[in-house]
């Protein structure tokens, strides 16, 4: 349990203590936000715990700090590259640069946004993408004994 109330961790090591558990959190999220109004729980999946919530781009240089500019020069040039480049893949292209960011980031586009889903299972899918290999390796191997997959859950 993390000392933070507004931050619990949890861990499982079935499909079904993990159902379970994003069960209790369903049940607890949606009592809370019934007081507000009807919100998403939004769920991001990733192979290793001790990335913090930040998205690609930021992670690389710690944050929003003294780089925050360099980032965003970074961003932008990746993303004129792209805009240039395959313009003509798309059937219609997106009005504004952040649909453009959109398209950009499956394609391992390096951006601000961040991936979340309204599906548990789908992020517990992107968690445990690393783990699943069917070339049994010394690679996966090592990915077992030092990454632990991590699933986020926040009430937005």
């Amino acid at each position: 349990m993390s000392s933070k109330p507004y931050c619990r961790s949890y861990t499982v090591a079935s499909l079904e203590e993990y159902l379970e558990v994003i069960g209790l959190l369903n049940d607890s999220m949606v009592k809370s936000s019934q007081k507000l109004r009807y919100s998403p729980i939004w769920y991001r999946g990733h192979e290793r715990q001790e990335y913090t919530l930040l998205p690609t781009l930021l992670r690389e240089s710690e944050g929003m700090g003294d780089s925050y500019g360099r980032d965003h020069l970074r961003e932008d040039l990746r993303y004129q590259h792209f805009r240039s480049k395959c313009n003509q893949l798309v059937d219609t292209a997106p009005e504004s640069k952040i649909e453009w960011q959109e398209i950009l980031q499956p394609h391992l586009g390096t951006t601000r946004l961040m991936d979340w889903s309204e599906s548990a299972i789908s992020a517990l899918m992107f968690a445990l993408e690393a783990f699943i290999d069917p070339r049994d390796n010394k690679e996966l191997e090592y990915r077992r004994l030092t990454m632990t997959p991590t699933v986020w859950v926040l009430a937005p």
